[in-house]
């Protein structure tokens, strides 16, 4: 991938400069809520929304950083990185006790299967990046420098 270059004069790139600072608070402004809405879709299921709302996309100085609140969705690395499967056992009383339907179960082990990898991060950080690529050849549009194009 190579970028064609813009031609510019002394006078323009001055005024360049002097506007660099407000393009970039206006490409990290608009990355932050298309970064927000659009990678939803790339975190797995079930849908509840607890994932999907753990996200944060915060403007930092003069970065984008996305974070995962852990209170929301404390389940959040387990989908990241998956489960082997392993024995649950009680910590507290002899059995365990839980509710499939309306029935209660008791057990005094319960073999859970596991479950693999659903890697969203890494989905995210790279749909993040290809925004901020755009919108920087957006912004660079607004402001008459041409736009920033794949040659």
């Amino acid at each position: 991938m190579s970028l064609r270059p813009i031609i510019v004069t002394p006078e323009q790139f001055r005024a360049f400069m002097t506007a660099m600072p407000e393009m970039w608070k206006e490409v990290l402004r608009s990355a932050s809520i298309r970064v927000a809405s659009e990678c939803d879709d790339l975190m797995p299921g079930p849908r509840t929304g607890r994932l999907q709302s753990s996200m944060r996309v915060n403007i930092v100085g003069d970065s984008l950083e996305i974070e995962w609140l852990s209170g929301i969705a404390p389940y959040a690395a387990f989908v990241e990185e998956g489960v082997p499967a392993h024995e649950i056992l009680p910590v507290n009383k002899e059995v365990l006790k839980f509710r499939v339907g309306f029935q209660d179960i008791y057990a005094k082990h319960v073999h859970h299967p596991g479950f693999a990898a659903k890697p969203f991060s890494m989905r995210v950080g790279e749909r993040a990046m290809q925004i901020i690529s755009e919108e920087v050849s957006n912004v660079f549009s607004q402001f008459g420098y041409g736009s920033v194009r794949k040659g």
